[in-house]
């Protein structure tokens, strides 16, 4: 610890550093020796990591501090919670970049992720664009042959800054929600006990909808009688005393748009 803070905390001091990035890439397996397991052993090894950078941030308060998220175990909430950014990933210049930038949003939030596009000088406008439109998920940030670009490619990069702006706010304070595809009711089938009631006497209907993932299982009851035979929201259905001697059909209608319907015929006993 000593020598970590002559070194670092030290040269920083010196030459006036305000920014650090903390990169740590190599494999440490699964614990370290030394201690009465491989993983208690870890768990301090990292105890160790994270009360340095706690003494690097209380004696240097204005350096900003990012940690790579590609290794050395660091990309997790306590470090992060230390550290002003974080890079998101080594795959700057994949198409799945969207993909990976925004299932971090479960481990850091969005204005701690610094996203790279990486622009070349081979790119197409529209990949241009779409580099850029990545950014949009967390901290933006440039890199490439960024000095080499026509101007109709900075035109691109331009009017994406401009628009980055304008969303700043969002990705300072707004929050993260996963959007689930929509699965659309595709059966209903009606449970019930019985399918004889005696007049004033009431019957629990249940709908079963298919498939069990369905975004929405609301169903909407309805009687084909109300005069005979009365039904909740809830699937209690209630026969009447004129209703006697009838037949009853109740529906059970899925609201998600689909039009599924099942009913089922309700006789009114005498």
């Amino acid at each position: 610890k000593e020598y970590l803070t002559e070194k670092v905390i030290g040269t920083l001091r010196q030459y006036g550093f305000g920014y650090m990035k903390i990169d740590y890439n190599d494999t440490i397996g699964i614990g370290c020796d030394g201690k009465e397991s491989l993983g208690e052993g870890l768990r301090q090894n990292m105890e160790a990591s994270v009360d340095f950078v706690r003494q690097v941030k209380e004696e240097l308060p204005d350096l900003v501090l990012e940690n790579c998220s590609s290794g050395g175990h660091k990309l997790e909430p306590l470090m992060m919670s230390l550290c002003a950014m974080a890079s998101f990933s080594d795959a700057h210049e994949t198409e799945e970049i969207p993909i990976i930038a925004a299932n971090l949003h479960r481990a850091i939030l969005p204005r701690q992720s610094q996203i790279w596009a990486v622009i070349r000088q081979k790119d197409s406008l529209k990949r241009i664009g779409y580099s850029i439109a990545n950014t949009f998920l967390g901290r933006m940030c440039l890199s490439g042959d960024v000095t080499e670009l026509t101007s109709e490619q900075w035109d691109v990069i331009e009017r994406g800054i401009a628009f980055y702006r304008e969303i700043t706010p969002v990705i300072q304070k707004g929050m993260t929600k996963k959007q689930k595809p929509k699965v659309k009711v595709k059966k209903i089938k009606i449970k019930a006990s019985k399918k004889t009631l005696k007049a004033g006497k009431k019957l629990r209907l249940r709908a079963v909808v298919t498939p069990s993932g369905a975004s929405s299982k609301k169903v909407k009851w309805t009687s084909s009688k109300k005069k005979l035979a009365t039904v909740t929201q809830r699937g209690y259905v209630t026969a009447k005393k004129k209703g006697r001697g009838h037949t009853v059909r109740i529906t059970a209608t899925a609201t998600d748009g689909s039009r599924k319907k099942a009913s089922v015929r309700i006789k009114i006993k005498k």
